[in-house]
């Protein structure tokens, strides 16, 4: 069956008739909050302490991080360890918007089986109703709608923090368990074809540098030692800027218009998708500028470093330095994969008190090689086969990450 024939199939279940229950999460599970431990109760590695989930080991989507791991090695009891059927959910967020508040996972494959507690920043969910199964019930809690909800409850300034009596409040709705377990074996069919995308993207962005470093060697260096012009003299570097959020009549236009939050979620290296269309209007009330199909986008602040090759004409907001005009000297596919090489070096040279930015004078300043046009030319010609070949034989898994998406907004609700 085909990935849209699941969806097809899979929005039926939201009929999902007399079995469909209402509850409350006090209802239908227990809770308890993690182990409270001191910076001196923590180890190095596993051989020292047991793992402890913390909020730094889940994603705002509701994925553990195994980066985030911590180590205990004070005293707990054994009712504190964590089950394979147990939810571990985050109760407290230290981020600004508190995105990681309600995030709740189970314990990943990597854990199973070992002894592990959850930090106090965690609260462990035991589903105590037969009617209800723990891995669905992870889902309902990461699903847009209730998340939401638990922010509605969440506590606090800076530390923000949810309580267990307010999570027992949230009300949920459940179906039969025959149509749970149906969903979340989509789901998860889901999220393996999404993991499979990422990491078939992660293989050619990999593929794309060691040729580019093959041709052209270290940039940062130069060390194939090329010809070197500063930026600024072989591009024409562009500031961006937003019309008021205020004036409704700046937005909803005819003319796409751009901010790095588009970038850090693009899958390949050219934008397709702006962020939105501002109005005539719109542009002419602000300094933004539109810059010709083939520009190198690049973020200049929050992050500095997101990179894009423009696939029509566009403007941006103020967190863009926009090279254009470069083509008598370089490719649009060198100067991509040269400003990721760079990324992290012009980053350094950010300034700023509140966040680090790159200006237009540093960026300008910025000394690159510019190897041979012929040699440009042929890594152009691989990188484009390259990710075009990608964009045809991948089609079934980024169907997979659509459906995933659409399947979580219209299987949990």
């Amino acid at each position: 069956m085909t990935c849209s024939g699941l969806v097809q199939r899979c929005y039926c279940w939201k009929n999902y008739g007399e079995d469909m229950f209402e509850t409350k999460l006090g209802e239908i599970a227990s809770f308890r909050r993690g182990v409270s431990y001191k910076g001196s109760e923590l180890a190095e590695s596993e051989s020292d302490g047991t793992p402890m989930i913390n909020m730094k080991s889940f994603t705002k989507e509701g994925k553990y991080r195994p980066e985030g791991i911590k180590f205990h090695n004070g005293n707990f009891k054994e009712k504190d360890l964590i089950k394979s059927d147990e939810i571990v959910l985050a109760n407290t967020d230290l981020t600004k918007e508190g995105d990681i508040l309600g995030a709740a996972i189970m314990l990943p494959v990597g854990l199973q089986g070992k002894r592990v507690v959850g930090s106090h920043h965690t609260t462990i969910l035991t589903v105590n109703d037969e009617r209800v199964n723990p891995t669905y019930l992870t889902r309902i809690i990461n699903s847009v709608k209730i998340r939401i909800e638990i922010k509605r409850y969440r506590r606090g300034a800076t530390v923000k923090g949810i309580v267990s009596n307010d999570l027992k409040r949230i009300v949920i709705q459940i179906p039969s368990l025959d149509e749970q377990k149906r969903t979340t074996a989509i789901l998860d069919k889901a999220d393996e074809l999404n993991r499979k995308s990422k990491s078939a993207h992660a293989m050619l962005d990999s593929l794309v540098r060691s040729l580019f470093l093959e041709m052209f060697g270290d940039v940062r260096i130069n060390n194939h030692n090329h010809p070197t012009m500063n930026l600024g003299d072989f591009c024409e570097i562009v500031n961006g800027s937003t019309p008021s959020s205020k004036e409704d009549s700046y937005w909803d236009g005819d003319i796409p218009w751009v901010s790095p939050v588009t970038l850090s979620k693009l899958k390949e290296p050219w934008l397709r998708e702006p962020t939105r269309f501002i109005t005539e209007e719109g542009y002419g009330s602000c300094s933004t500028t539109m810059v010709k199909e083939d520009s190198i986008l690049f973020s200049s602040r929050a992050p500095i470093g997101l990179v894009a090759i423009a696939s029509m004409p566009v403007c941006t907001n103020q967190g863009f330095k926009t090279l254009t005009g470069f083509r008598e000297h370089a490719t649009p596919e060198y100067m991509y994969q040269l400003m990721k090489e760079l990324g992290v070096y012009i980053a350094s040279r950010g300034r700023g008190a509140t966040f680090t930015e790159i200006s237009k004078s540093i960026m300008a300043a910025i000394e690159v090689p510019i190897p041979p046009m012929t040699e440009q030319r042929r890594f152009s010609s691989t990188f484009k086969a390259i990710y075009h070949n990608l964009e045809s034989s991948n089609m079934s898994l980024q169907d997979g990450v659509t459906m995933r998406e659409s399947l979580i907004q219209e299987l949990i609700h």
